[in-house]
């Protein structure tokens, strides 16, 4: 039980930044610091926006069932037989298997990001002296 409790802490841990990265991400990509562009460079960087915004929706979803998990571990310290301790370890992988799709994805999102906008990057003019 206690190494199912800590790997919900992990995947909590793991959520917390997710969210850091997401309210960066946006911010970036509504930033006025790129070279003027096109109406389809806007329109992909609109797209990009809207697909942040479903990857908070699946966190936050994601963040519930954790929660939910962690509740449920403690009925597994009241299991009697094999199969009730089994169904416990079923339940952590399926959720394990879909926080690390999760987080997979959402690394895929973010080079896909990173590799589009670098470079329409605004260059800074040297000044003279």
């Amino acid at each position: 039980v206690e190494q199912l409790q800590e790997d919900t802490f992990l995947w909590d841990k793991w959520l917390h930044v997710s969210t850091d990265e997401i309210i960066f991400l946006r911010q970036l990509l509504s930033s006025d610091i790129f070279e003027k562009n096109t109406m389809e460079f806007f329109e992909t960087l609109h797209e990009k926006v809207m697909e942040l915004e479903e990857f908070k929706a699946e966190k936050m979803d994601l963040h519930v069932t954790i929660n939910n998990h962690k509740n449920d571990l403690n009925g597994m310290r009241e299991c009697e037989d094999i199969s009730c301790d089994m169904f416990y370890h079923s339940e952590h992988k399926k959720l394990e298997e879909r926080v690390q799709h999760f987080i997979s994805k959402f690394q895929e999102l973010k080079l896909e990001i990173y590799n589009f906008i670098t470079p329409h990057f605004r260059k800074i003019k040297p000044q003279e002296d």
